[in-house]
């Protein structure tokens, strides 16, 4: 006995403490990381995070404490079901506190109902406003904070049910602090109106009555703690709720979930019929409007039939979507795209891949390989200054060196080389041999001394002032996808996507030490089907990759913890970059799009339409202030994000 006791408290301890490192993370990446993984810490740390409030909700409508602890795991339960469904993530209190007084009303009638059966006992007598008990103040609190917008009733829940910062529920929310401050206000505003209408009229104690039980410890015992983290996961691994848990809560647990399902319908049926009746009634106009219409008979002139709507006048150029500036040139898909460091010029490169793979293979009719594009443009006017010719098949990879002076291109189909170029002459300097088939990444150390290579057999370093072989980081993985330096230059990104055997596995971000060709950290990421490209956030801190699996995930570049999931790409992910701040993170995807992020929050911020391709590769312009993104549509676009925002 003494033996298991030992093992369980061991057991919360290191749950409790992977919970607490998990504090930091908000609701969506801890939503996120349940989803992806089945983290038990993140759930548990969910769980601990918002339930006081949940219990406390349970509490005050259901006076047995068996009852609130039935309602408190029915609720998690709930959430827990529901979880891949929800999309307001990034706070789950204000969820919360509405399933669970939705739970709890169900099991108070659930409750009374069994008393009235067994006892036969009268209905209680309405207890008149003046001698209402705290409790059932606190219970009138929740109904009317329920019936509140959301703009009023997240604010509140946060602030004094969840005892939360003015500062942090901002941030939350996605407000800024004044607009919380204003809201918040105006929220104890309408709540004290709202029960002034129920008899209880001390509205000056709001503020007081919400926080009298909020983040404190609750009443709940351990095991039912661990009872709901282990139910709830259950069901999150797909376990029907009737067989996680106990007959009473899965009463609970399914009668809610129908009565949610029953709603989210009858919303989508009720907005059915109101398009229905709207598209019959805007037709019937349209047809009496045009019948009276073309019986118009001029004085001067025969019958002539009369628009339904005059033709919308152009009332200022801002209300026109700005257009992005186009370089066209190319003859084949554009798979990289880079500014230059004075943000004057922008390098791309590209090819044919249906030339180039018919290359080398030494049969007869062999297809002869395309010619490998590298051109230089102008970046304001758009007009090709270069073209850098040498490249015998697909130039997957092209970068400036840190002066600008430079050019270097990877061909990742052909002659497997990595070429360095005078970016003013355009003349080629030297060639980088020894690269393996499908060389697919290139980039210049931030004091343009080095240049880090990918192929599909090893990392490399190399002189960029000679062309000599300097370092080769080998793994017992196969490297394929992205290089990147940090921006100190010691470290050095890059993907590993494929097992030693050529079997497909999770992506695998590797971290090295620059100059000694260590391995410093290994990042096992949820991307399935590989990862497309890394990169370093300008303060060394963050990496972000970008992932086929259709998100773009942001790492610490130090521990190897994932900090964000960006969702909202409907096609595999190809290429991300940080913006010159670190503020923004901007992606390219197969979906034709480019996204710009909030690199701290994930957000969506914006999404750029306009290629008819596959978008491969994007970047910012040094300041921040553009955004250029290269497709298989054989272009390349420059976008002003000042006039897009």
């Amino acid at each position: 006995m003494a033996t298991a006791g030992v093992g369980d408290f061991l057991q919360h301890l290191t749950r409790g403490m992977a919970a607490e490192l998990l504090g930091v993370e908000s609701d969506r990446q801890l939503v996120e990381r349940v989803l992806a993984t089945r983290d038990e810490s993140a759930l548990l740390t969910i769980l601990l995070r918002h339930g006081a409030l949940v219990y406390h909700v349970c509490r005050r409508v259901l006076r047995h404490p068996q009852d609130a602890e039935d309602a408190f795991q029915a609720t998690f339960l709930v959430l827990a079901q529901e979880l891949h469904t929800l999309r307001k993530r990034n706070s789950l209190a204000g969820w919360l506190h509405g399933v669970a007084l939705r739970v709890s009303r169900k099991a108070r009638g659930r409750a009374a109902a069994r008393q009235r059966r067994e006892a036969g006992a009268a209905r209680p007598e309405a207890v008149p406003p003046d001698d209402l008990t705290w409790g059932e103040v606190r219970s009138t609190l929740d109904d009317e904070l329920s019936r509140l917008p959301d703009k009023w009733r997240l604010p509140l829940i946060l602030c004094y049910l969840e005892g939360q910062t003015q500062d942090k529920a901002a941030d939350q929310l996605g407000w800024s602090k004044s607009t919380l401050r204003r809201r918040l206000e105006q929220a104890c505003e309408a709540l004290g109106s709202r029960l002034k209408g129920r008899g209880i009229t001390w509205s000056a104690v709001l503020p007081a009555a919400l926080a009298s039980d909020g983040p404190k410890a609750t009443a709940m015992s351990l095991a039912c703690l661990d009872s709901t983290a282990a139910a709830a996961l259950a069901v999150v691994n797909g376990k029907s709720v009737a067989l996680a848990a106990s007959a009473r809560v899965a009463v609970l647990t399914e009668g809610v979930l129908k009565t949610i399902h029953v709603t989210k319908i009858g919303v989508v049926a009720g907005a059915l019929i109101v398009l229905t009746l709207v598209a019959t009634a805007v037709g019937g106009h349209f047809y009496a409007a045009h019948a009276a219409q073309v019986e118009v008979q001029p004085e001067d002139g025969p019958a002539r039939p009369v628009g339904l709507f005059p033709l919308p006048e152009r009332t200022s150029a801002r209300a026109e979507k700005p257009e992005p500036l186009t370089l066209k040139g190319h003859t084949g898909e554009v798979q990289s795209v880079c500014f230059s460091p004075d943000g004057k010029r922008v390098v791309t490169g590209g090819g044919d891949w249906s030339l180039a793979a018919g290359a080398g293979s030494g049969g007869a009719g062999e297809i002869p390989p395309g010619p490998g594009e590298v051109k230089v443009w102008d970046a304001e006017k758009g007009t090709e200054l270069l073209a850098l010719k040498g490249h015998t098949g697909m130039v997957q990879s092209v970068c400036f060196s840190p002066d600008g002076k430079r050019i270097a291109s990877a061909d990742a189909s052909t002659d497997h080389t990595v070429r360095v170029w005078d970016a003013e002459k355009g003349q080629e300097l030297f060639t980088l041999k020894g690269q393996h088939p499908h060389g697919g990444s290139v980039c210049f150390s931030p004091d343009g001394k080095r240049i880090a290579t990918i192929s599909s057999e090893h990392v490399k370093v190399w002189d960029a002032g000679k062309g000599q072989e300097r370092l080769t980081l080998k793994a017992d993985v196969i490297p394929n996808g992205s290089v990147c330096f940090s921006p100190d230059g010691k470290r050095i990104a890059s993907v590993y996507p494929w097992s030693s055997g050529g079997v497909t596995e999770r992506a695998k971000i590797k971290v090295w030490d620059a100059e000694k060709g260590q391995e410093l950290l290994t990042i096992k990421t949820p991307h399935t089907s590989g990862t497309g490209s890394v990169c370093f956030s300008p303060d060394g801190k963050r990496i972000a990759s970008a992932g086929l699996d259709k998100t773009v995930r942001v790492w610490d570049a130090e521990k190897g913890q994932e900090l964000l999931a960006l969702e909202g790409h409907t096609g595999e992910v190809q290429s991300v970059c940080f913006s010159p701040d670190g503020k923004h993170l901007a992606s390219a995807s197969w979906d034709k799009t480019v996204k710009v992020w909030d690199a701290g929050k994930g957000r969506e911020l914006l999404t750029l339409k306009g290629h008819t391709g596959l978008v491969r590769s994007v970047c910012f312009s040094p300041d921040g202030k553009r955004l250029a993104s290269a497709s298989d549509d054989k272009t390349v676009k420059v976008w002003s994000l000042d006039k897009e925002k």
